[in-house]
């Protein structure tokens, strides 16, 4: 068992060094990008590496089994170089028990990424927008999908109006099962009206 956790942990270091290469190749391809970017737009280049940083969880999540392959290479390479692994093989201990180890991280690694990293690309994408709107690089976006629907702001005049609907045509110029809600100017609810269906051009 002491063998399988030292094998788990070669693994485990393998694995956080090829994060770390692939974290920072991202940051200097899309950094560069970036502040490439944000220069041309007239904004300095900690506003570029910024908005770098924010994009980098869902490059990331993208990347996630080239860092789990190349920890793993790095890792059985390592052992076989310095006979670590043949002289394990020799005593008789087995593939599946050398490999267990290695397998339990690699699950829990997918586990974090699916619980703690899914919901950290959506929090980091929006961040991103949102620097990006406040910089005029982007223009702010009216329209949200969420689980109650689709919600689309519409500015006229002094007013707001705020729609939601419960589906769409599939190339979403109809909506159905709408629901208006007008705001005046200081965000006051004025009306709510229902609706069957609105075309959008």
């Amino acid at each position: 068992m002491t063998l399988s956790f030292y094998i788990g942990l070669k693994y485990l270091i393998s694995v956080i060094w090829s994060f770390l290469a692939i974290f920072f190749l991202i940051l200097l391809v899309d950094g560069s990008d970036q502040i490439v970017g944000m220069s041309s737009q007239g904004h300095s280049l900690i506003i570029g590496i910024k908005n770098a940083l924010l994009r980098s969880p869902i490059h990331i999540l993208e990347t996630m089994p080239l860092i789990i392959m190349l920890g793993s290479l790095i890792c059985f390479l390592n052992l076989t170089r310095s006979n670590e692994l043949i002289i394990t093989r020799s005593s008789g201990r087995s593939a599946i028990r050398i490999l267990i180890i290695p397998i339990v991280i690699t699950l829990i690694i997918g586990i974090l990424g699916t619980v703690i990293g899914n919901p950290l690309v959506s929090f980091s994408i929006k961040s991103s927008e949102n620097l990006l709107e406040e910089l005029g690089i982007k223009q702010k976006s009216f329209l949200s999908v969420s689980t109650d629907g689709i919600w689309l702001r519409e500015e006229y005049e002094d007013k707001q109006i705020v729609v939601k609907s419960n589906r769409t045509n599939s190339s979403g110029t109809e909506l159905f099962d709408l629901t208006f809600f007008e705001f005046d100017g200081e965000d006051n609810l004025q009306k709510r009206i229902n609706a069957k269906k609105r075309e959008y051009y």
